[in-house]
């Protein structure tokens, strides 16, 4: 569904530069249409723990979230007098129907793909210690592609890619003492 805001607030408008000099009064509108996303995740996990003073556990996790949106915006041009136009942003986004038929401006696609190496060992040093040292190893890729349309076919500069991936190991070593049932320092 589409939705619209008129981006001034008010009844009268805001006043927006014509061709050749001088101001008209009109609405301006901004809107967000579709919006799609879509995500998926999923985690394989092995854990060892027989009871004794090792455990363990191991696993893979792979996530991937397309995300896709567009917007849309007017300038009332039904203001107008015969032979005038609007200049600057107004040209661009001019409609004599905003509400009923918006001009696109931009297209969205996002997309991330995650996947992960894990892995945990414990070691229950006496009933009230243990120690445990788990780390985990990331790449994550993402990539962005915009479309800025206004009304029109894009520029030849325009669509806008962006794409990066992203590596990295995070770890940690923890100490647990249970000093009473109900206190646990770590």
């Amino acid at each position: 569904s589409n939705s619209l805001l008129d981006n001034d607030g008010t009844a009268a408008g805001v006043p927006f530069a014509i061709s050749g000099g001088g101001t008209v009064q009109t609405n301006a509108y901004l809107g967000q249409g579709r919006t799609e996303v879509q995500d998926f995740s999923q985690e394989f996990r092995i854990v060892y723990d027989a009871g004794g003073r090792w455990s363990g556990s191991a696993g893979l996790y792979y996530f991937d979230s397309d995300r896709s949106d567009e917007s849309f915006g007017g300038v009332d041009s039904s203001v107008l007098g015969v032979g005038q136009s609007f200049a600057g942003l107004g040209a661009i986004f001019a409609t004599p129907d905003p509400v009923g038929q918006p001009v696109d401006s931009n297209d969205n696609d996002e997309s991330i793909r995650d996947t992960s190496a894990f892995g945990q060992v414990g070691f229950q040093v006496t009933e009230r210690i243990d120690l445990s040292l788990e780390g985990r190893y990331t790449a994550e890729k993402k990539e962005i592609e915009r479309f800025l349309l206004f009304g029109g076919p894009p520029p030849p500069s325009i669509p806008r890619q962006q794409e990066d991936t992203f590596r990295f190991f995070t770890y940690r070593a923890i100490a647990n003492f249970q000093a009473t049932d109900d206190q646990l320092y770590y």
